[in-house]
């Protein structure tokens, strides 16, 4: 019985390193020329959710809100990687081809002065959870704005 016990847990042991070798081996896309010369002091956060208007995956790009969103993976002045975490909507990663035109992501990252936007993470959203909020906002609102007639 202990023996079995010893086999099932080797068995976890064994999954677990298949998915860890799956998931690092996935395509990552890596641009550094769209970037050159961008200094993070002269940038700005940025986070948006809409929907991806033109998807580039042979530039490392996307265009989402009408704005260029460069997918990056390279390091900076002081050794620290910077590199753009691709999510799906359960936060797992995927590769930047996964991404399609009309899907709703959201970008979080940095706006140069120039417009673009040096993206630290895209994740796929739903549709529903962007809106969710705002739905019970606006019920809420015409509750209250609703007065019994006299």
């Amino acid at each position: 019985m202990i023996r079995q016990h010893l086999s099932a847990n080797k068995i976890g042991i064994d999954i677990v390193a298949v998915l860890v070798i799956f998931f690092c081996s996935l395509p990552l896309v890596a641009f550094s020329q769209p970037v050159a010369g961008f200094d993070i002091d002269d940038s700005d956060p940025v986070k948006l959710t809409s929907k991806i208007m033109e998807v580039h995956p042979e530039e490392g790009r996307l265009v989402v809100a009408e704005q260029q969103v460069w997918i990056v993976d390279f390091m900076l002045g002081n050794g620290q990687p910077f590199k753009t975490a691709l999510e799906n909507t359960h936060g797992n990663p995927i590769s930047l081809e996964t991404f399609a035109k009309r899907q709703l992501v959201m970008v979080q990252g940095f706006k140069l002065p120039d417009g673009r936007i040096i993206a630290l993470r895209v994740k796929q959203v739903k549709e529903r959870e962007k809106y969710r909020n705002h739905r019970s906002r606006t019920r809420q609102h015409r509750m209250r704005a609703v007065r019994p007639m006299q």
